[in-house]
């Protein structure tokens, strides 16, 4: 067992690599026999990890970081966090080395050793006999055969029969069963770069072709939550791009493929093909497949802003997403307009119409698109529109208009981003100060009506304070802010907010406050919620001793120990703390 992994793994670099909570959650793993079949090689260690699904996590020592790296297929780990499998794992191996316990180890240094002293014809039995038992191993030894240059002229129906057994789903690959299915469809493509590598590239790109079309098929018939397989398809893309680039294939007829593929295909193979390929479909290839790009953009219908685009349009949104590629990579800004132009059923194609015109310097143009769209989409979906509209009019020198219109905007519907676009249309700091109390007078007055309003129903909405706290937060009137949560209530994270910010002065309403939000977090029986109780005990701590003493924090958690004593794991997290 390598050194190196002993001294690397501990539950101190675990901790540190996951953080506490991980960490914490990763003991409650470990400790209830979550983690099996642990393998020991040289640099690294292997598991799986029941959770929501058996997971696989690999922990190893990577040369190049002289450090450890990591991988878990859950997705959390495969974000590239360290989470709490890995920690059960890594905790996990730790116990088994220091109780003894080598059951599971696998030296990888004694089994080539070993294979290395059988005599040829004892060697070739053993692996004629794995592959007599294992399919897949039989199909894979088979596929190595037929592409080996010692076989002669390749045989492309019969490589072609071998991918097509590798990709080939009989009924449905659930989602225990993907990865080696993966596994499967991976050796078989890495078999296509072999080819490759030995100079076949124009069997490579026909080979790659009938592996897309394989593929298209057979992915419906697979649970790949954890998307094992997008790895695979992209691989096979680029390695099909770099057999084009090889061969040189008719750059017409490749250019009306990847056409064909790109506006069918269910899983983006070859999507944005004009600009990947266009090393390779050269001058000729790029015409026809922007010909072809705008024949079908000819049948897209135009869209007004009264009709309603709810539904999905797959082929509409294929066909807008390559002409537009097409015509931002060749810099065409009246391509671009004419796009944007055939769809002013959103309110973004106006804002992105105007965009272009100011770009191209024809600001009244620019002006006309955003008001159009703001008077087609007057609700907070104008938002942007109405931000452009004061910015076009505050670099054009025109303030009063910029004022007017972001004025009109917030009092139509107060929010957060008004106030700060009506901040921004102020010429003046100076004349700031007016308009900030007569948009906060503004809002107490539509505050007020709502509060006036009787509810229809129970679950209604009730109004509170929390956009006066945010704006008054907004222009560091800390004490303004509390008095008005005080009066008519704010949002939990505001009172979160408020509370961080007396902390220093106020603590006694940073207990309180805290508190409260430990006692509404364990309403809820769930791990996250009483991690977040325990956090927030941990928060409070300092400085309820060093207001009330270390008896009163002392006693406070006693209090929540007792009320919550029938929730086993958040007892079991307030144990691991120094302070209980």
């Amino acid at each position: 067992m390598d050194k190196t992994l002993r001294s690397l793994i501990t539950p101190q670099k675990l901790r540190k690599l996951a953080g506490e909570r991980s960490y914490g959650r990763g003991v409650d793993y470990q400790e209830n026999g979550h983690v099996w079949k642990i393998v020991t090689r040289t640099h690294s260690i292997s598991a799986k990890v029941s959770g929501t699904q058996t997971y696989r996590v690999k922990i190893w020592y990577d040369k190049r970081l002289d450090d450890l790296d990591y991988f878990c297929s859950c997705p959390v780990g495969e974000d590239g966090d360290f989470c709490k499998h890995l920690v059960a794992a890594g905790l996990e191996w730790i116990s088994e080395k220091s109780d003894g316990d080598n059951r599971y180890t696998s030296p990888a240094v004694d089994i080539p050793q070993w294979l290395a002293g059988l005599e040829k014809e004892r060697l070739i039995n053993i692996i004629l006999d794995h592959a007599d038992e294992h399919d897949e191993f039989y199909d894979w030894l088979e596929l190595q055969v037929t592409i080996s240059p010692a076989h002669g002229k390749l045989d492309l129906s019969r490589i072609k029969k071998l991918l097509k057994q590798a990709i080939t789903i009989r009924g449905f690959v659930d989602y225990a069963n993907t990865y080696e299915y993966s596994l499967r469809v991976e050796n078989a493509i890495e078999s296509l770069a072999q080819l490759l590598e030995a100079d076949y590239a124009r069997e490579v790109v026909e080979l790659a072709e009938y592996a897309v079309t394989r593929l298209e098929t057979f992915l419906h018939n697979i649970n790949d939550s954890d998307d094992f397989m997008s790895d695979i398809v992209s691989n096979l893309a680029e390695l099909h791009h770099e057999a084009c680039r090889q061969a040189r294939p008719d750059p017409k007829a490749l250019a009306r493929r990847l056409f064909v593929w790109e506006t069918t295909s269910d899983w983006d193979f070859f999507r944005d093909s004009g600009n990947i390929y266009a090393d390779v479909l050269g001058e000729k290839g790029l015409r026809e497949y922007r010909r072809l790009i705008e024949r079908e953009w000819k049948k897209v219908p135009i869209l007004s802003p009264d009709m309603d685009r709810t539904h999905f349009d797959h082929k509409r949104n294929r066909i807008t997403a390559m002409i537009t590629s097409l015509a931002q990579h060749e810099g065409d800004k009246d391509l671009l307009l004419e796009i944007k132009k055939r769809d002013l059923s959103q309110p973004h194609n106006f804002l992105e119409i105007a965009k272009i015109h100011l770009e191209t310097g024809k600001i009244d143009q620019a002006i006309s698109w955003a008001r159009q769209g703001l008077t087609a989409f007057p609700d907070s979906r104008g938002e942007q529109l109405v931000d452009f509209l004061v910015e076009t009019h505050l670099e054009q020198g025109d303030h009063e208009e910029a004022l007017d219109l972001a004025w009109k905007n917030f009092c139509k519907r107060p929010s957060m981003d008004r106030f700060s676009i009506l901040k921004s249309a102020v010429h003046t700091s100076s004349s700031w100060p007016s308009w900030r109390e007569k948009a906060i007078a503004h809002v107490r007055k539509v505050l007020k009506e709502q509060l006036s309003q009787k509810k229809s129903y129970a679950w209604q909405y009730t109004p509170d304070s929390s956009l006066l706290v945010e704006m008054l937060l907004s222009e560091s009137n800390t004490e303004a802010a509390w008095q008005e949560a005080l009066a008519t209530g704010c949002s939990r994270s505001l009172w979160m907010r408020l509370a961080r910010l007396r902390a220093k002065n106020h603590p006694e309403d940073f207990l309180r406050v805290y508190q409260q939000e430990i006692e509404l977090t364990l309403r809820h029986t769930n791990t996250d919620a009483y991690q977040r109780a325990v956090d927030l005990l941990e928060k409070i701590s300092g400085p309820m001793i060093e207001t009330k003493g270390k008896h009163a924090f002392t006693a406070y958690v006693a209090t929540i120990r007792e009320a919550n004593k029938r929730r086993r794991n958040f007892i079991a997290l307030l144990d691991r703390k120094e302070w209980v």
